[in-house]
């Protein structure tokens, strides 16, 4: 997993989760796309999870699959880990950012 929060957090941030495509690791999207580089300049924490190659052996996260009940989907981290919901309130807390609408990609 990749975090990054900027030195410039501002008050009540927001928290950003990127999630890789397939084939790729955290780090490597995080240098290509630019993300940390974004959070610096607009001062938000960036969580990027990372999928086990045990999950998927491409690498990819399986919230696209239709065969994964819904309830197991609406977990940005892989639904094979049963500790997504703790470790997202936990990182929340944590890092004291704002309980926001969230918005994905999909």
């Amino acid at each position: 997993m990749f975090s990054f929060v900027p030195d410039n957090l501002q008050p009540a941030p927001a928290l950003v989760v990127v999630l890789h495509g397939c084939g790729q690791s955290a780090a490597a999207y995080d240098l290509g796309a630019g993300w940390s580089t974004l959070a610096k300049h607009y001062g938000f924490a960036l969580l990027m999870p990372e999928q086990a190659s045990l999950n998927n052996a491409q690498g990819c996260f399986n919230w696209f699959n239709p065969k994964i009940p819904p309830r197991q989907r609406r977990s940005l981290l892989d639904p094979a880990d049963d500790r997504a919901d703790g470790r997202r309130s936990q990182n929340r807390s944590a890092s004291h950012l704002r309980d926001r609408d969230s918005a994905g990609g999909a």
